[in-house]
């Protein structure tokens, strides 16, 4: 419902539990302004809740005919994979975090993100589209189906509180 009164290029997304660099605006900015085809550029951040600590708020997704926990724990040495049941055979991971560079990904947080307004404009907001949990997730797909980038900058580390005072 907001999308038409947003007159800005650019929309920012940072949610209450997160702490980020004061500096973010224009790290993120400086990538997005580089490649007009970027959607979406987001900061590192750490899944909080036991069962997937240690992965980034980001995901990459494999379409695969087996076992798609083999294919994965091949490919990316990664045991914790978010089990998806789609038609389309795609099988959608958290990706392994990295310490430093910018990679272009399938899915990121909307925890920490900078977007592009031209390409939320295009967007119809469905967010449970595609049978996948989580509007994060839905909005790489979204993006990626218009030809747009999602990236995430592994090197813009924001923190991840939790209810009990504890920061990841």
């Amino acid at each position: 419902k907001m999308k038409p009164h947003i007159k800005t290029d650019y929309w920012m997304s940072i949610e209450d539990d997160v702490i980020c660099p004061p500096d973010i605006i224009s790290k993120l900015l400086s990538t997005m302004e580089n490649d007009k085809s970027v959607g979406q550029v987001a900061a590192r951040l750490m899944y909080r809740y036991p069962s997937a600590r240690g992965y980034a708020l980001a995901w990459k997704h494999l379409n695969v005919e087996k076992d798609p926990k083999e294919v994965i724990v091949k490919k990316e040495g990664i045991s914790i994979p978010v089990s998806l049941d789609r038609k389309d055979k795609i099988y959608t991971y958290y990706a392994r975090p990295k310490l430093y560079g910018v990679e272009e990904i399938t899915s990121v947080t909307t925890g920490c993100t900078l977007l592009n307004m031209e390409a939320i404009n295009k967007l119809e907001f469905t967010p449970f589209d595609k049978g996948i949990i989580g509007f994060d997730i839905v909005l790489g797909f979204q993006l990626k189906d218009l030809n747009y980038k999602v990236l995430i900058d592994w090197g813009i580390d924001c923190k991840h509180m939790q209810p009990d005072g504890r920061i990841f």
